[in-house]
């Protein structure tokens, strides 16, 4: 066997992860022919007992690897290794490098320069609001935007960099790339793919998501980016995960102050006190990674983004398609509830969350904490 598909074979086991891996390359050096060694050698490895020997020998002989590759070519799936000149260098740099990148979109999107956006799944209009527009004019600056497609937060600032014109976004699941999740926003992984972007998981086909496999994956957001800002979260969240795989990896860590009443920020602002970097606009974020130092140049107007303020309606889009023109006329100025506009447009649940997606990209309606849809 190749390194390749040594590599793809142990990423199907699992209970093998990216720092075994790592172990096996540093004491065999190449692992291209590794399906040769028996479990006495395996063992000869520092931290790999009689147990971990013997997964590592009989996902060697598994035929899983073929099907993943035969699956992947026919999902149209990139799948990438270590032995992939393709494969990010910056994930490369961390401790436990994924043994498999499963890519739908544009493999070349990892290689720009990232920043992951993250926080709670229960974020105040606040956090909501501040998540979506770092998220755009972040994009306008010319940085992709990382997540990993929760709810809240995260498609925020999915949402927010996809109504930058041309600007990508990257999303990182805690689930194989043919199980998403959440379904509610397969619209959304939709729209970034077809706009340049990217959805990527370490995790073999047919693997749906569980709990223990999303701060799993928060270490790639972090490894793929040059830092991390937390946006709300309160404690306990998976966004502390996040942070911390950013520190151990050397990335930057940021946090955006929320109110010290509000238990969806306890987390974010005990981050702060820890020593993480405070930013209160997208020029804090991109001043902190020191990466240029020219004021910020935004495409967009300048808006305030540390109070939540009802925007100006806005007259629909002329190039609104039969549907898109009823379900924005069917929402009322006060807005409306998913349910309710559910009853008043009459289309399938798919098909609404498809034409939403759509409509919020361009600007035209939003949806708070509470599900309320309005336009904007």
């Amino acid at each position: 066997m190749t390194f390749r598909e040594v590599c793809i074979a142990l990423n199907c086991a699992k209970d093998i992860g990216g720092a075994t891996v790592r172990k096996l390359c540093d004491f065999f050096k190449n692992l291209d022919g590794l399906d040769q060694a028996d479990e006495t050698q395996l063992m000869s490895v520092q931290g790999i007992g009689k147990v971990k020997a013997h997964q590592i020998y009989a996902a060697l002989r598994s035929d899983n690897w073929k099907r993943e590759l035969e699956f992947a070519e026919k999902s149209k799936v990139n799948l990438l290794t270590p032995a992939d000149e393709l494969y990010p260098l910056r994930l490369k740099e961390i401790p436990d490098p994924p043994s498999a990148l499963y890519v739908a979109g544009n493999i070349m999107r990892m290689t720009s320069s990232c920043i992951a956006i993250v926080g709670t799944r229960a974020p105040t209009a606040y956090g909501a609001k501040v998540a979506f527009d770092f998220a755009e004019n972040l994009a306008y600056s010319g940085y992709t935007i990382v997540s990993g497609l929760a709810e809240g937060i995260d498609t925020q600032a999915h949402r927010g960099a996809l109504c930058a014109v041309g600007a990508p976004t990257i999303a990182v699941l805690g689930s194989s790339i043919d199980c998403l999740y959440p379904k509610c926003n397969s619209p959304l992984a939709e729209a970034i793919t077809s706009n340049g972007g990217a959805i990527v998981s370490e995790f073999p086909f047919k693997r749906p998501a569980n709990r223990l496999m999303f701060p799993q994956r928060n270490r790639i957001i972090s490894g793929l980016s040059l830092g991390v800002v937390a946006v709300e979260a309160p404690d306990g969240s998976g966004t502390l995960i996040t942070a911390e795989c950013a520190a151990d990896q050397g990335r930057t860590v940021m946090a955006v102050p929320g109110h010290i009443t509000s238990l969806q920020s306890r987390g974010t602002n005990r981050l702060l006190r820890d020593g993480a970097a405070v930013v209160c606009s997208p020029q804090d974020v991109i001043d902190e990674l020191s990466l240029f130092k020219q004021p910020f140049k935004s495409q967009m107007p300048p808006r305030i983004i540390d109070a939540y303020i009802p925007p100006t309606p806005k007259p629909p889009n002329p190039n609104l398609s039969p549907d898109e023109q009823k379900v924005y006329d069917a929402i009322p100025v006060d807005g409306i509830l998913l349910d309710d506009l559910l009853t008043r447009c009459g289309l399938p649940p798919q098909n609404l969350n498809l034409i939403l997606t759509r409509l919020s990209i361009r600007r035209l309606v939003s949806s708070d904490i509470t599900g309320t849809i309005t336009k904007l």
